[in-house]
């Protein structure tokens, strides 16, 4: 019987995916057991598969198992950093049977700080509308005091709060000349360029402009530094935002994500986002990874 570790990641979970088209009942008994640990029940969605045709649930995993990108060195229980953007669509769609799941699956590996920033920085993409289910299945759980096994994270990465800094007064609302030029010099120093939509409200609407980058400097203290780019940029992906993208693309080199990294997480845009949705990744940023150091 293979332990969570060993299942972390894999998405097999006891089905033979190199024979999609034969499935035996002690490959459905062993996922159901699985998805029971992993989730804390059945999820409705892929049991029904089970009972009806289980060559497409295992084509499915096939596929799904292939959005990961291996690296040599890393842990059985590495931390995924896919976690946000899926909890952003599951808190969009109320779809709360999967934030519920979500948080059963973290709370192996996360603390509460850990998990509760997490949900802080779905919220900045969210707003109220998402923060409703997202409340109710975070209050639904009760949180070990420490998880059973600790997440690694991924090669290179570690909590930063300073690279957020842009040495702009957050004292008071207004926005001074000062501080409009060093949050957009932060963009210009890390990312090359600035984005348009820092830009324009540099120009229109400085305070507004000042009032997020109190929010974005103050969500990561606990994760990674990487998890703001690997979110940006997934979720861009997923709602179709060219800019998104690219300035997720960028941070993300600034930041130090790999290459197999940055291609992990891309891959994961298409989980809800589709195949399709990569032709926008290829016009708004194809540039740059086709220049990402090896």
């Amino acid at each position: 019987m293979k332990s969570y570790r060993e299942y972390n990641r894999s998405l097999g979970w006891g089905l033979d995916l190199g024979e999609p088209a034969v499935t035996t009942q002690e490959e459905i008994d062993e996922f159901r057991r699985v998805s029971a640990a992993q989730l804390g029940g059945q999820q409705l969605g892929l049991d029904f598969w089970l009972d009806e045709d289980p060559e497409v649930l295992k084509r499915y995993r096939i596929w799904a198992n292939a959005l990961r990108v291996p690296e040599p060195d890393e842990a059985p229980n590495k931390w995924s950093a896919s976690g946000p953007a899926i909890m952003y669509v599951y808190a969009m769609t109320g779809f709360e049977d999967g934030l519920t799941y979500s948080f059963h699956n973290m709370m192996r590996t996360m603390t509460r700080a850990q998990i509760l920033e997490q949900v802080a920085l779905v919220f900045r993409y969210s707003g109220p509308r998402g923060m409703v289910p997202l409340a109710r299945a975070f209050n639904a759980q009760t949180f070990p005091d420490e998880p059973p096994d600790p997440l690694v994270w991924p090669t290179g990465w570690g909590p930063d709060p300073e690279a957020f800094a842009c040495g702009a007064d957050f004292g008071s609302p207004e926005a001074s000349a000062d501080d409009t030029q060093k949050i957009v010099g932060w963009y210009e120093q890390l990312l090359g360029e600035v984005p348009r939509h820092v830009a324009i409200l540099a120009r229109h609407r400085p305070d507004l402009l000042k009032a997020h980058r109190q929010r974005y400097e103050n969500t990561l203290r606990e994760l990674p530094k990487q998890t703001e780019p690997w979110a940006l940029l997934q979720i861009s992906i997923e709602r179709g935002f060219a800019g998104g993208i690219r300035e997720g693309m960028l941070l993300g080199r600034a930041f130090g994500i790999t290459k197999p990294q940055i291609l992990e997480a891309i891959s994961w845009g298409t989980f809800y986002g589709g195949n399709e949705s990569l032709d926008l990744v290829a016009e708004a940023a194809g540039d740059v990874l086709d220049a990402w150091p090896d």
